[in-house]
């Protein structure tokens, strides 16, 4: 009788134990073709809150599963919550994540094909990129300044003014960065 008094309980109660139970895994996903050959690449944003922290995670990867960009991070509840959260109207994660590449939110991700300028290559990146891809720097800002159309993503990482700044390379075939800074949608 015990039994059946326990498993009746734990019926009752675990329904209502992951009702009230709060989210600790967001994620949204996004589809745009990033090379031009007419086939969509697979754009993954996701976070998971953990004791202290929300981990960040952004992974981009082709139709055949070949990754062109991914970057995990840390964000304190203060950088998210307090600023990133509140400065979009006091939303939600959920609608965070949800909305992260749709273009709705000030501080969301921006894909977009557009004509990088000189100015806008930092010497920096490219140098930094130039040691990880064993290729000139020279050689990776002669890429993107040959290219008619640049295709660009930006988003927020760590923190508001933590941007990553991507231009995808044809020639590696994945994004790299190749500035930072402040931007607005």
């Amino acid at each position: 009788m015990k039994t059946v008094a326990t498993i009746t309980l734990l019926c009752v109660l675990f329904p209502l134990a992951t009702l009230f139970a709060a989210d600790t895994h967001w994620k949204s996903i996004y589809n745009a073709d990033v090379d031009g050959d007419g086939i969509k690449e697979r754009f993954l944003y996701a976070l998971d809150k953990k004791s202290q922290n929300y981990d960040g995670n952004l992974t981009i990867k082709s139709k055949d599963g070949h990754v062109l960009w991914t970057h995990q991070w840390k964000m304190t509840p203060k950088d998210l919550e307090s600023d990133l959260l509140m400065n979009e109207g006091n939303i939600s994660i959920s609608h965070w994540v949800r909305h992260f590449f749709d273009g709705t939110l000030v501080y969301g991700a921006k894909f977009e094909k557009v004509r990088i300028k000189k100015d806008d290559i930092d010497d920096d990146y490219m140098k930094f990129y130039s040691k990880r891809e064993k290729i000139p720097a020279a050689k990776l800002k002669q890429e993107i300044l040959s290219q008619k159309i640049n295709a660009t993503l930006y988003y927020r990482a760590s923190w508001r003014e933590d941007l990553v700044m991507l231009v995808y390379m044809p020639s590696l075939k994945k994004f790299i960065g190749y500035s930072g800074g402040e931007y607005n949608n």
